[in-house]
């Protein structure tokens, strides 16, 4: 199997069995990664150069990218295709045009199905089938899918020329949920949000960011920063690879990357022929015959097919999600949030209106001290905390759904 690896980052997005012929990534602390882990592959730092008449590029099966989605987050820009970084988008489709590639592997996050009310990925869909890719489906997967306690709610797109691939992406993860180990409550959270939700989990981790220094751990009364080690392992990778690697360059790393057992499975998905898929019609083609087109649902389903002009809603079992993220941490690490930090997110939070659980706040009030907090917020405020809706809260299960506060 040939195939190129675009906007690779750290990797996560690539055959467990073959390295790409072709790494396309521009950060260059991820590019002195990337030449460790595929010696054998042409690393490319501008995806620009791919596409120049004057780059021969190899015939190859599967062209892969998360192409940045910086204009599509909930807590990006959502500018969608009007955006700077979402037009890469058009520059995956010409390295896949040029290279004959049968069928393209894309990932974003699951605000592309409704940003500009589907608007976009309707533009999504209509490029691609444009192109030659006739046959599209996408599919929701969770990290936590997977054995790892990392809330990483990710849409993942079959585009081919042929359905029987398309088909393939809904192969039935045959991964058996682990019970934890260690019985310990773990809760993760963001000790950097509080004008939006903090993302209080229990037993996994919200979804880890390109910016920042990843979320906090709350156990036993500590309040901890992640480390970068565990953000690794909470993403698939093993820390062993990623030595002399400065911390905050891991974090960004881990938060850019695909969840690595995510990447294996899909390209597992690509052999394994699927026959029947049980599916509901959703629109009907605009040009009945054609198949150029379609009419635009209410609302694209997680998991989805369009074929001969029309969307289809695939039926999935529901999903079983991990819950050890008390396996996945050093108990013994002091990375403790510091005084001013948890100062800044009680301020934050107060002012902002957001629910914190109580636990988290008692903890948070008796490590600050109340003398503290009250000159920071006031003691009105102090009040306010408490009796904020956790109803709010509730509704976030992390920062990639749709909702705006």
């Amino acid at each position: 199997m040939k195939y190129i690896s675009l906007f690779s980052g750290i990797g996560g997005l690539e055959s467990k069995e073959t390295d790409p012929l072709i790494v396309c990534e521009k950060n260059s602390a991820c590019i002195n990664f990337l030449e460790g882990q595929f010696k054998n592959s042409m690393i490319v730092d501008d995806i620009k150069k791919l596409t120049k008449n004057s780059f021969k590029l190899p015939k190859v099966d599967i062209v892969t990218g998360g192409w940045p989605c910086q204009d599509i987050s909930v807590g990006g820009t959502q500018k969608g295709f009007k955006g700077e970084h979402s037009v890469l988008f058009y520059e995956l489709i010409k390295v896949a045009k040029q290279a004959k590639a049968e069928l393209i592997i894309a990932e974003n996050v699951p605000n592309l199905l409704n940003i500009d009310k589907g608007a976009v990925f309707s533009s999504v869909l209509n490029e691609l089938a444009k192109s030659g890719y006739k046959y599209i489906s996408w599919r929701i997967l969770n990290t936590r899918e997977f054995n790892l306690p990392h809330q990483r709610r990710r849409v993942f797109i079959f585009a081919s020329k042929t359905i029987q691939l398309t088909n393939n992406l809904f192969n039935s993860i045959k991964v058996r949920i682990k019970q934890p180990k260690n019985k310990l409550d773990v809760h993760g959270f963001y000790h950097t949000a509080g004008t939006h939700s903090v993302c209080f989990s229990k037993n996994y981790v919200p979804t880890l960011k390109v910016s920042g220094s990843g979320p906090a751990i709350f156990y036993n009364n500590t309040m901890r920063r992640l480390t970068a080690n565990e953000s690794l392992k909470l993403q698939g990778f093993k820390p062993s690879k990623f030595k002399n690697i400065p911390m905050s360059h891991i974090f960004s790393m881990t938060g850019n990357a695909v969840s690595k057992p995510i990447g294996e499975f899909l390209f597992a998905c690509v052999k394994n022929n699927i026959d029947h898929l049980d599916i509901e019609p959703l629109s009907t083609p605009e040009l009945a015959g054609f198949g150029s087109g379609f009419s635009q649902p209410k609302r694209f389903p997680e998991n989805g097919i369009y074929k001969n002009g029309a969307i289809y809603d695939v039926k999935m079992p529901e999903k079983k999600l991990c819950s050890n993220l008390a396996d996945f941490i050093d108990t013994n690490c002091n990375e403790f949030l510091s005084t001013t930090a948890i100062l800044g997110l009680l301020r934050r939070t107060s002012k902002a209106g957001k629910y914190i659980d109580k636990s988290l706040l008692d903890a948070m009030i008796e490590f600050v001290s109340l003398k503290s907090l009250t000159q920071e917020i006031g003691s009105k405020n102090i009040s306010k905390l408490y009796k904020s809706d956790a109803s709010i809260e509730e509704r976030f299960e992390d920062e990639e759904l749709n909702f705006n506060l």
